[in-house]
């Protein structure tokens, strides 16, 4: 594996950071050269400055989408970290059915803004299905952005394997939502028909999204700068409702933030909602 150089390291950092908000620290170099190692032989290069140099060459722009992808692309789980889906499931999604009472049909607009691959994004369509039964039956839509094109294909396909199943899903929900297409499992239909997926950057690209009842942006902002917490919030304020709730990682919070919104707090499970 070729090294990075403390001058390459920085160069990366500004490289992925005024293309996605993305700051990289000096503890980052196991990660680029992991991610970004591989991409040297594909095009020739001998080291990481020949990497970012082409990629500023590029008018295609698809290296840098390739290298923005490779350091964006992170782990996630269906129902990760668990309590924000009792809290949609609890509190959150009852809130808004709530006001719809005399509807036959309910309107929801949920957007899960880091979607990666799709797990939260399927993982809400059944908590969704729990609550409703038939989701094809009402006007649903949940909308799962990221900036990587590459795991939002693997997301828009619903296809997972063993072990992506294996962590955070139970085989009663494995059984009832998904459908065996050996070796691999997909998302059944009605789950994917209730789904959307669009790469946005969310810090330049939002302003095409439409207004939503709830947001979800767990474990993202803690990679951005504070002036670029700052726009994102910013940006996601402008898409919720009056009195729409955004949900945040379980280590983030908007203190000294100038924002419109009020913390709430249902049974230990933070939120916030839109004054």
């Amino acid at each position: 594996m070729i090294k990075v150089t403390q001058k390459e390291l920085l160069l990366i950092r500004d490289f992925v950071e005024s293309n996605c908000g993305i700051v990289l620290d000096d503890s980052k170099s196991y990660l680029v050269e992991s991610r970004l190692g591989p991409i040297l032989p594909e095009i020739g290069a001998s080291n990481y400055l020949e990497l970012i140099v082409s990629a500023t060459k590029d008018r295609s722009d698809k290296l840098k989408h390739k290298i923005i992808d490779c350091i964006t692309t992170n782990e996630t789980y269906f129902f990760r970290d668990q309590k924000p889906f009792e809290l949609l499931a609890h509190k959150l999604i009852p809130d808004v059915l709530e006001k719809q009472l005399n509807q036959t049909k309910i309107k929801l607009r949920i957007w899960s803004a880091a979607a990666s691959t799709g797990q939260e994004v399927y993982s809400v369509a059944m908590v969704i299905k729990e609550l409703l039964g038939k989701v094809t039956d009402h006007d649903i839509r949940i909308l799962g952005t990221d900036i990587s094109k590459n795991a939002l294909e693997i997301a828009s396909r619903g296809l997972y394997g063993k072990i992506e199943l294996s962590r955070g899903l139970t085989g009663a929900r494995l059984k009832k939502h998904f459908t065996a297409k050996e070796p691999l499992w997909q998302v059944n239909d009605d789950l994917r028909a209730v789904a959307q997926f669009k790469p946005t950057n969310l810090l330049t690209g939002a302003t095409l999204i439409p207004i939503q009842d709830i947001i979800l942006c767990r474990n993202v902002a803690f990679y951005f700068s504070k002036e670029n917490k700052q726009r994102l919030f910013q940006n996601l304020a402008k898409k919720l409702e009056t009195g729409g709730i955004l949900v945040i990682g379980s280590t983030e919070n908007l203190v000294g933030m100038d924002l419109p919104f009020e913390r709430k707090d249902f049974h230990g499970n933070i939120y916030y909602q839109k004054k």
